[in-house]
């Protein structure tokens, strides 16, 4: 009985023991990170995990008897069968990616581990490990493209893009290195760096390189390379130090740009600006075209420029500028006759078209001169010709070299641009040196008028004097005579008789005013103008006034609106609205209330313009063209009396000033005159 009692205890501490360690076991395997599955031979789930039921998107319970395959994308599903295949055929778990959808339809990775084992019923069940390597995947994808971006890069980027070992030679050489340099990458591997650096440039680079093996950062430089067939390339280059995980200089990436155009195109707009402050300048045009020379040159390592002048007859070529070429080779070519196969230069001047001769010692345009170029040393010449202004050639640029050279797209069109810069050149400087003889001969000219206008002016001034003297004497002396005869013998004339004298009198007088507006307007036109301010308004209050009072028994009414001061010389400006004023009041007799208007109004620019207004008898705009001539009259004599010579006086005053006038008018309904004095005072 103890022993049996005995044995139920340890039969109770058994299964104690067995339900503990099942409940261990189910804690492991709910609690587990990763998600455990077990899937009947017909694919049904049977057991899941916590974490088997978070990735698949439900509950435990809702996964039980559901088709495993229905989480799986079709391509999941057939690289699932075949893993079954192969596990039922040899035993060995296996292992995958796969892409499972979870219930939001999304789809996202999950590594699946599948093993085989038996059911209580001895048949075969799947036990499946899930892990979630949804993230790893992206992250591996963005890896895969960013490399397929990086090469992508590297085959396809017009930067040329090279790496270096420790010993500065090359490991990695891109396409566009090819482009540049001219090397293909079988070339170039393995090649030390000097293979593309000038003497020159070598301890520039050897500095760079020194400062970047000891992971000093990152260079930036611009220097000369040469290309493979030894042409000059301008780079710009990135330098990086490749380091690895131990802080160690592994190697140098660099980032190369080329930036030859570019440089060529800096150069040559400052030589072009250059050129055009040199054509603009002072000195002879063979100066400047020898300036122009020597800056090409600098752009062209290597080359000799020069230009050739057409003469005037159009058939022989005389050397304009060429500074770098032998004294003797010029000197050979200078008055040569252009011609089909005459050189370079001699054949683009005779057939207006460029010549490009890469080597002279094969080209047939220069077989009567092949032995004078091959004495000088050179090899080839590339001509092209200066057409002028007018379509015609006028002289031809040349290029040569003292190897054979064939011109790069850059090339030509430097030629172009330094063609049309030497033709502004030749153009400006002929048409500078037209207008020196030109102005010289205009300045002979004028001194040749000028003398004769001081001769006429003297002979002018001599017929004033003669008027002034000869004349008024002979004019007093009949005035004076007829007064005496009207005194002295009255009661001896007639009535007929005494009007006659009167008559005599009266002209002989007109005859004197006359006289002095004809010496007024004489002196007027040779006289400078003395400028000062002039109270305009004051000045015409002024005279109207003092005009007025001569005939007080007339009734005038005379408006007078602000006029603004204006420079002018003060007796000259009194004349001018003493004249104006008086023609007014003359031509108004006949009213009964005389209306005169004196005022200003504006004109585009703003400046004044001033104006005399009556309501007198007027005039036929016809006539408009004869009122400021001399003596010319456009009313009778009779009821209108003056000397013929007081408008043109106001003309003459005016223009001596710089201004204008005009006139408006209409018979019987008034006249305005207008004019303009410039630059009024502020």
């Amino acid at each position: 009985m103890l022993e049996l009692e005995t044995g139920n205890r340890e039969l109770r501490l058994a299964q104690l023991e067995v339900e503990g360690s099942r409940a261990r076991y189910f804690d492991l395997y709910d609690l587990a990170p990763v998600g455990y599955l077990t899937v009947s031979a017909e694919g049904v789930i049977r057991e899941a995990n916590f974490v088997a039921a978070r990735l698949l998107g439900r509950s435990r319970r809702a996964l039980i008897k559901q088709k495993l395959v229905r989480f799986f994308s079709t391509a999941a599903h057939h690289s699932y069968s075949a893993m079954q295949d192969i596990l039922l055929e040899t035993r060995v778990p296996q292992t995958a990616e796969l892409e499972v959808i979870g219930r939001d339809r999304k789809p996202f990775w999950v590594q699946l581990e599948l093993a085989i084992a038996e059911d209580p019923a001895g048949g075969p069940e799947f036990r499946i490990v899930l892990s979630n390597i949804h993230e790893r995947k992206l992250a591996e994808y963005a890896l895969r493209e960013a490399n397929q971006k990086l090469r992508l890069h590297f085959e396809q980027t017009p930067l040329a893009f090279i790496e270096w070992d420790m010993d500065f030679r090359v490991t990695r050489w891109n396409p566009a290195a090819q482009t540049i340099f001219g090397y293909s990458s079988e070339e170039a591997l393995g090649q030390p760096a000097v293979f593309i650096v000038p003497e020159a440039f070598r301890s520039q680079v050897e500095n760079i390189w020194r400062d970047l093996s000891r992971a000093r950062g990152g260079e930036r430089s611009s220097n000369e390379n040469i290309s493979k067939d030894g042409t000059r390339v301008i780079c710009e280059w990135y330098n990086t130090p490749l380091i690895d995980p131990q802080g160690t200089v592994t190697g140098v990436a660099s980032v190369v740009m080329d930036i030859t155009a570019r440089i060529q195109a800096q150069e040559l707009l400052a030589w072009e600006k250059y050129a055009l402050e040199a054509i603009s300048g002072s000195e002879p045009l063979k100066e400047v075209l020898s300036g122009l020379m020597l800056g090409l040159e600098h752009q062209l390592p290597g080359a000799m420029c020069s230009v050739f002048l057409l003469d005037e007859a159009g058939v022989k070529l005389q050397t304009g500028a060429a500074p770098s070429y032998p004294e003797a080779y010029i000197q050979a070519f200078d008055g040569i006759r252009i011609g089909p196969a005459v050189g370079s230069c001699g054949t683009a001047a005779y057939r207006n078209k460029q010549v490009i001769v890469t080597d002279i010692e094969t080209d047939p345009l220069w077989a009567e001169y092949r032995a004078l170029a091959r004495s000088h040393g050179i090899r080839a010449c590339w001509s092209m010709p200066i057409v002028g202004n007018s379509g015609g050639v006028i002289g031809s640029f040349a290029i040569s070299y003292r190897e054979t050279r064939h011109p790069t797209a850059a090339e030509h069109e430097l030629l172009e641009r330094a063609v049309h810069v030497v033709k502004i050149a030749i153009e400006r400087k002929r048409a500078e040196a037209k207008i020196r003889d030109l102005n010289l001969s205009l300045e002979r000219r004028v001194d040749e008028r000028t003398s004769e206008l001081l001769q006429a002016n003297r002979e002018a001034e001599a017929f004033c004097y003669s008027v002034s003297h000869d004349l008024r004497g002979p004019l007093r002396a009949v005035d004076g005579f007829s007064r005496m005869v009207l005194d002295d013998c009255a009661p001896d004339l007639t009535a007929e008789g005494k009007r006659m004298l009167n008559v005599v009198r009266t002209e002989t007088q007109r005859m004197g005013r006359l006289i002095d507006g004809l010496l007024t307007l004489s002196r007027l036109g040779r006289e400078p103008v003395e400028r000062s301010p002039i109270d305009m308004h004051h000045l015409v209050r002024e005279i109207f006034d003092q005009l007025s009072a001569l005939e007080p028994e007339r009734t005038c009414r005379f408006e007078l609106l602000p006029l603004p001061t204006t420079i002018g010389q003060e007796p000259l400006i009194r004349q001018m609205w003493v004249n104006l004023i008086s023609n007014a009041l003359k031509f108004t007799q006949m009213r009964e209330i005389s209306e005169i208007a004196v005022g200003t109004l504006a004109d585009d620019a703003g400046q004044p313009i001033f104006y005399v207004k009556d309501n007198g008898v007027g005039f036929e705009m016809r006539h408009a063209d004869k009122l400021f001539e001399v003596f010319q009259r456009l009313h009778p004599q009779e009821k209108f009396p003056g000397t013929g010579v007081g408008l043109a006086l106001v003309q003459r005053i005016i223009h001596r000033h710089r201004g204008t006038i005009w006139a408006e008018s209409e018979p019987t309904r008034g006249t305005t005159f207008f004019f303009t004095l410039p630059n009024p005072y502020p």
